[in-house]
């Protein structure tokens, strides 16, 4: 009976975090669209700057190296230890031990740990292949860039209920950009001055790589000034049609940029913001408290149950967020889940 309890829980778990739990920080909009433009800015060919795009963002799109499946299920339900180092590698730069708590794991933006691989590949390119190395150098400019998405204390899933799930090795959005259960680290328009922060060093690295790697001659770079006012432009969007139309005018494709809209947790239109607020009454944690709650007491598991209990906020009609839960965070939460 216990084993099947325990299957019973995780149908309910493993679901929850895939759609709660964003760890992969900056989305396509950023990781692709972005980094793409600001090679092309930076006096890369356009097939280099797409090699450099596709690179950066090629860790959010394989099983593996994407971070929600992974943490999910090889760090969650499997205890890997070596899939946490890669996770803290890719997404979540630092050089905390592991396991370890998560404050000892802190993510610094721009840190070392951060810059470090990008140095490397800027002054020993690994390959004669030129391809591989740009691609290599999109793939390190991912943590770099995560560094400010991800930056505090890796939050854990499911907190604040009283139960932890593998809290030395998991990640997760951190605490002070929405916690593991919103997508609020991933959206630039509520930090356009970390991102404009964020594309200014990117730039400023693809231009150092080009100085010290040159490639076929193109036209000069852009002034740091115009990728500035840019940025910020396409920091502010809060829609992903407003995203999908910056992306065509920035050199992306129409059918990748339509592909990226799609797939971002923006709203296809503002319209559609309001009316998820007007749709949804409970937050992704009350959902995943609910749902997890519901099937523990369909497999008669009263040991859990018992000790298993919501802050006095986390029912149906409260009034106000739960109390880990800013106010202007709660809209997000409901968003990502009436989006899915």
């Amino acid at each position: 009976m216990r084993r099947h309890s325990f299957v019973a829980l995780w149908t309910v778990i493993l679901p929850s975090l895939m759609i709660c739990s964003r760890a992969g920080a900056w989305e396509a909009d950023v990781h692709e669209g972005l980094t793409k433009w600001l090679a092309l800015q930076g006096g890369f060919s356009e097939h280099e700057a797409d090699t450099i795009a596709r690179g950066d963002g090629c860790l959010d799109e394989s099983d593996y190296t994407s971070a929600p499946w992974t943490v999910a299920v090889m760090i969650i339900l499997k205890g890997d230890l070596e899939t946490s180092r890669k996770m803290q590698q890719w997404h979540f730069p630092g050089d905390g031990p592991l396991p370890s708590a998560p404050e000892k794991r802190a993510v610094v933006h721009d840190s070392l740990a951060a810059r470090y691989p990008l140095l490397q590949i800027i002054d020993q390119p690994f390959s004669p292949n030129r391809d591989k190395n740009l691609h290599e150098l999109g793939e390190r400019l991912h943590a770099f860039q995560d560094s400010w998405s991800h930056e505090g204390v890796p939050d854990t899933p499911f907190h604040p209920f009283p139960f932890e799930v593998r809290r030395d090795l998991v990640w997760a959005h951190p605490a002070k950009r929405g916690g593991w259960q919103t997508h609020d680290a991933d959206l630039t328009y509520l930090h356009p001055d970390q991102t404009v922060e964020m594309a200014l060093q990117t730039y400023a690295i693809l231009r150092t790589f080009l100085a010290k790697n040159p490639g076929p001659p193109v036209a000069p770079a852009a002034p740091t000034s115009v990728i500035e006012a840019q940025v910020r432009t396409f920091a502010a969007i809060a829609s992903a049609q407003q995203k999908e139309a910056w992306l065509l005018g920035h050199g992306l494709a129409p059918d990748r940029a339509g592909t990226i809209a799609r797939e971002i947790s923006l709203p296809q239109v503002l319209a559609d913001m309001q009316a998820s607020d007007r749709a949804s009454s409970q937050t992704i944690a009350e959902r995943t408290f609910l749902a997890f709650t519901s099937v523990a007491e369909a497999a008669d598991i009263s040991s859990y149950t018992a000790k298993i209990r919501p802050p006095p906020e986390v029912t149906t009609g409260g009034a106000g967020p739960p109390p880990w839960q800013e106010p202007d965070m709660s809209r997000r939460s409901r968003m990502a889940v009436a989006s899915t």
